[in-house]
């Protein structure tokens, strides 16, 4: 949504952290930092007391969090949506308790069950355990995640705020509450700020929560925790259950007031008969809903509260778009016209009418005084009738209004080629101009975060550092959380097998010799067949350099399974590789689980380097040695004898004696 082109010097400009609304009456309508919106229905399912758990919208239900790009859900047992099946699944573990609530931290995720007495923090890729916060004696009640900040609320009515190393929870003084209120929910907002319900909640405060939940606890997944080749899995219930939902049922009770009217207070210009410019108005506007607005001006001080409707001036309408050619977000930002005339003093009425389920949102209000018009660069003759030169000024305000943008335009042209300034709308854009290769189903930081780290590495583009560098950035854009600096790693296929040919080396093979079998190609020979029963016709090339051939241009990327989790990660993750990779390099994407299995991710024998076992020596204060201790013995030289290759000794493949 953007700003009006150019803003008159000595303007009002109202809503979102620029200047608060100068309210002179409010009827059935909230002002705060979000704008101008309809009042909640008392009780409705807008209402902080709403049965959804919602607390009228503003959060999630308690069972119900989203983070890491998974949606979780507790009931008698922990469940996380699966994008491949597009359904809920139980996770193992143990039984949940009634009453247990989540909350999403960065990457991780906390489950407070109201049986035990304790929070218990889990890894949001492995499932791991990664914290225990014991509460004592007290039970856990309600709990709040945002980023790396969790709050927990006991059944004593204590506020208690993890510390960043998650490794103990916090008391927070704060006053008791009185006996004819118990709070029982704790809630942050977008800063990390706890909420207890009971306070006055702020809605500005709040972003929107990530799933949407209707008035029975039902929701749609949306689409940044599906995959985008699979089909809208439908509606579920708040047990994870799927539902279907008649088109023919009703939307439930009404939330919102139906109509509602704000009305400010009058503005001094300081210039009497002064000629108002116009009001520029920015919000959303839903289907059904609708917004008007109304001026009145007077070069003698007035109190807007006592003028008669007829006093005021034509109105001004702005109707939301039908269903179903309506946008996704409903944003509207319209120039009005000032129709009050000439006067000091001005005063804004703004109207809002709903549906009762939705609500139309003023989210800021321009309003700009006299300013010199086109109507100054032309003749003197076309300015001798005030009247008419009224006229001509609005006429031409017109063209003043695209000359504003144009001006505009070229004011935010260097930010139009700088990765971090640049416009939502322009990212995939100027991506394409740099060669930048980002995913159209990213959000806006993730795709920015790839455009700020691609353009420095250019100069070196295409080279192991510069590959490492730009998957690491993918990774953290992606995962939305730091990546170890190791991760992800790269390895050159001629780093993997160099040195002699197995046959032509003798043993025992000098210190760091590496070696190489001629099997690997199976190349057939007269009169040496190889080892398999099956071998490959190779007719291009000599058999002298088929290890250069086999293990040179080409390398493979090593990464940890739990940062390619799924298969929607892990195409995008091959894409950029594969952009990334110069033509004429093969490559290789592998991933492995965060431990060691000797015989499936480690082969004792195979790419093995076997070292002498030194002898242990005693320490003292004036030589160094080996201490004693678990798994060490005191070895005898004369009994002492080096790993050999023979009888009882295996020497894998590309076995590095040293």
């Amino acid at each position: 949504m953007s700003r009006a082109g150019t803003v008159t010097a000595g303007s009002w400009w109202f809503g979102r952290g620029w200047l608060p609304w100068p309210t002179a009456t409010a009827d059935t309508v909230d002002v705060d930092d979000a704008g101008i919106g309809l009042r909640p229905v008392p009780g409705g399912p807008r209402d902080v007391g709403a049965a959804n758990g919602t607390l009228g919208g503003l959060v999630l239900p308690p069972t119900l969090a989203a983070g890491h790009g998974t949606l979780w859900l507790a009931g008698r047992r922990l469940r996380r949506f699966d994008p491949v099946t597009g359904r809920f699944r139980d996770l193992p573990g143990r039984d949940l308790g009634p009453g247990t609530t989540i909350a999403a931290l960065s990457g991780l995720l906390a489950v407070a069950d109201p049986d035990r007495h304790e929070v218990i923090v889990l890894s949001a890729l492995t499932l791991g355990v990664h914290a225990r916060l014991p509460l004592g004696d007290r039970r856990p009640l309600s709990m709040a995640g945002h980023g790396d900040r969790l709050a927990v609320l006991d059944d004593h009515g204590t506020v208690r705020l993890a510390t960043p190393a998650l490794d103990r929870l916090v008391p927070v003084a704060r006053p008791r509450p009185s006996r004819a209120t118990r709070w029982h929910r704790i809630v942050l907002d977008r800063d990390g700020h706890f909420h207890l319900l009971g306070d006055t909640v702020d809605r500005s405060l709040f972003d929107p929560p990530a799933v949407a939940v209707d008035h029975l606890g039902r929701f749609r997944i949306p689409a940044a925790f599906r995959l985008a080749d699979r089909p809208d899995p439908g509606c579920f219930d708040h047990t994870g259950e799927p539902v279907v939902i008649s088109p023919d049922e009703s939307p439930g009770p009404r939330g919102y007031a139906g109509t509602g009217t704000w009305t400010g207070k009058p503005l001094d210009s300081h210039t009497l008969g002064c000629r108002w410019h116009r009001t520029t108005l920015t919000g959303t506007v839903p289907p059904g809903c609708a917004v008007t607005l109304r001026t009145y001006a007077s070069d003698e001080p007035f109190d807007a509260t006592t003028l008669p409707d007829e006093s005021w001036s034509t109105p001004l309408r702005i109707a939301g778009v039908p269903q179903p050619a309506a946008p996704a977000d409903s944003a509207v930002r319209e120039d009005f016209a000032v129709l009050a005339g000439r006067g000091r003093y001005l005063s804004v009425r703004i109207g809002l009418a709903g549906t009762g389920w939705t609500t139309p949102v003023v989210g800021d209000l321009l309003v700009e005084p006299q300013v010199p018009g086109l109507e100054r660069f032309l003749p003197a003759i076309y300015r001798s009738d005030e009247q008419n030169t009224d006229f001509l000024r609005r006429f031409l305000a017109i063209f003043a209004a695209e000359l504003d943008g144009l001006e505009q335009a070229i004011r935010e042209l260097p930010t139009r080629f700088s990765p971090a300034a640049v416009r939502e709308p322009w990212l995939n854009s100027l991506a394409a101009e740099l060669g930048v290769p980002v995913e159209r189903g990213w959000t806006a930081g993730q795709r920015r975060t790839l455009l700020v780290a691609a353009p420095p590495l250019y100069p070196v583009r295409g080279t192991p550092a510069a590959i490492r560098a730009l998957l690491r950035t993918h990774l953290e854009a992606a995962l939305r959380q730091p990546v170890p600096e190791h991760v992800p790693a790269l390895v050159e296929g001629f780093r993997e097998r160099p040195e002699a040919l197995l046959g032509s080396a003798r043993l025992p093979a000098g210190e760091g010799t590496g070696l190489w079998s001629a099997s690997v190609v199976d190349r057939p020979r007269l009169g040496a067949p190889g080892r398999h029963a099956q071998i490959r016709l190779v007719s291009v090339g000599d058999r002298l350099t088929d290890r250069f051939r086999v293990y040179a241009n080409r390398y493979t990327v090593i990464v940890p399974r739990p940062y390619l989790n799924d298969s929607a990660t892990r195409d995008r993750f091959a894409r950029l590789v594969a952009a990334e990779t110069p033509a004429h390099i093969a490559h290789e994407i592998v991933t492995v689980e965060p431990r060691t299995v000797l015989g499936a991710q480690g082969r004792l024998g195979l790419d093995t380097y076997v070292g002498a076992v030194p002898p242990a020596r005693l320490a003292g204060p004036d030589r160094t040695g080996a201490r004693l201790g678990h798994g060490l013995r005191l070895g005898d030289r004369a009994r002492y004898r080096p790993p050999t290759v023979g009888r009882g000794g295996y020497l894998g493949v590309q076995t590095v004696v040293i």
